[in-house]
């Protein structure tokens, strides 16, 4: 199959950007470091942090103004949480049991609510300005002004919800193919070649017809697998965005640490599940299949899913709040967009292992910490408590999961080895987003630049060299 070059597409911002998002190619932007936009960063970050502290969660307010003018109720989310979800042990894409009546009108609500926000960015942002720029599903859908149904990870749709996704989503990818026009362009290279004989462009547009089958058969069960919308982030009865999230546990933690300071102990966090794992280089089979257009649609849509998902937001407030760099400081810290695409697929498309990540990576002198989303094939780099949702099938294909990344330096026989160790988190489990942000504040805590816990970190790299620093730090 050839490569289709397509525009690079412009994404849905929920937020305002303030890092170079990540394209579709895996370019990555310079980093953001010491002065560079400091005022607009500190002020953002800042504002964040005041709003939560009193409570506002812009999120909600946006949910509770939509429900409002719709002439609605707005329910009570006191006591809400991830808990009120719960998947089919033993299969990731079993049915979600929602326990409460008043959490299920959320879900729906909140769904009509982010179909109404995706409506009002694409009028405000007008037609593409380039006829072959990337056009989402959901964008497909709204622009043709038809409906569009948002989905939550591992949700078992209606049978007519589930017939309707089916059969606009395979409509989408034929017209995302013909407005394209791979096939077109392929038949014309075919009809060049002097040299093709009949029965060879014959058999090679049959090949071409049967791996497009595969590939689109393949993204729409991926589909309804995870479907393509966040559940709603809910804590202290309101909803919340993922970066309000994470700032919402550094306060929590700061206040943690001043009541166990007042009482005269020592707070300590919860320990850090990190696995060492190795980075095995690439294969050359395996960075051919980045040319394809089956890896350039999922390249894609990662992408889009770690920007709408704010990670580099979440590294400016570990930036800022918890390692307490000013942007218009000593410039040690960096962030910068990580985007790595690893996906494996036969010669007709009919099997495909996807092991691509995407998100932020900030670093500091001494180590660096890369956090997103992405897709995971080895069981030892999953958290003990989603273990048991996941079938050794869906490990084989990829699962996808938020995951926590760090790499550091060690000495090593007199030479300097970069070692890695991760913690990766199914979407599966329903409090993955919690749980990835306690980790990430965890681990940000312990690598921080700090002038005192530097010296901690020195300290303990005398006694050995041979244990990742987190988790020496994490059992202290």
């Amino acid at each position: 199959m050839q490569p289709r070059l397509e525009a690079q597409p412009r994404l849905i911002q929920p937020i305002k950007r303030l890092v170079a998002i990540v394209t579709r190619r895996g370019n990555q932007e310079s980093p953001l470091t010491g002065t560079t936009r400091q005022n607009s960063l500190d002020r953002e970050v800042e504002q964040l942090r005041q709003n939560v502290e009193r409570g506002i969660f812009l999120e909600h307010e946006s949910y509770k103004k939509f429900l409002a003018q719709s002439g609605r109720s707005i329910p009570d989310m006191s006591g809400f949480s991830s808990k009120d979800f719960t998947l089919t042990p033993g299969n990731s894409t079993g049915k979600w049991v929602v326990t409460s009546p008043d959490r299920e009108y959320v879900n729906q609500t909140y769904k009509e609510y982010l179909v109404e926000k995706y409506t009002k960015e694409y009028k405000k942002r007008g037609k593409h300005s380039d006829p072959q720029a990337y056009v989402s599903y959901d964008e497909y859908l709204i622009r043709s002004g038809r409906k569009y149904i948002p989905i939550y990870h591992g949700e078992a749709l209606s049978d007519s919800d589930r017939e309707y996704v089916t059969q606009t989503y395979r409509e989408y990818l034929a017209w995302h193919d013909e407005k394209n026009e791979y096939r077109k362009k392929l038949i014309s290279r075919l009809d060049s070649d002097p040299l093709l004989s009949k029965e060879g462009r014959e058999r090679i547009l049959e090949e071409d017809e049967r791996s497009t089958r595969n590939w689109h058969q393949h993204r729409l069960e991926q589909y309804l697998r995870y479907g393509d919308t966040l559940p709603p982030i809910i804590e202290d009865g309101k909803i919340m965005s993922p970066s309000e999230s994470f700032m919402l546990y550094d306060l929590q933690q700061e206040r943690l640490e001043r009541e166990a300071l007042a009482r005269g102990e020592e707070y300590k966090r919860p320990p850090l599940p990190l696995r060492p794992i190795d980075l095995q280089p690439l294969t050359p089979e395996r960075r051919l299949q980045r040319d394809l257009q089956i890896v350039r649609d999922a390249d894609y849509q990662l992408s889009k899913e770690a920007n709408d998902a704010q990670y580099d937001k979440i590294a400016e407030v570990i930036q800022t709040k918890v390692w307490r760099d000013s942007m218009s400081g000593r410039g040690s810290v960096t962030i910068k967009p990580y985007h790595q695409i690893d996906m494996s697929i036969n010669a007709d498309g009919s099997s495909i292992i996807n092991r691509s990540r995407s998100g932020t990576t900030i670093g500091n002198a001494h180590d660096a910490l890369t956090f997103g989303i992405g897709y995971f094939t080895d069981r030892a780099a999953i958290i003990d408590e989603a273990q048991g949702l996941l079938s050794d099938d869906e490990l084989q294909t990829g699962v996808k999961a938020n995951f926590i990344q760090h790499t550091y330096t060690v000495e090593e026989e007199g030479k300097k080895v970069e070692k890695t160790e991760m913690i990766v988190i199914p979407h599966a489990y329903a409090e993955h987003v919690q749980l990835f942000c306690a980790f990430l504040h965890n681990a940000a805590k312990i690598i921080s630049p700090d002038e005192y816990i530097t010296k901690i970190r020195r300290s303990l790299q005398l006694e050995t060299r041979k244990a990742p620093i987190l988790r020496r730090a994490a059992a202290a």
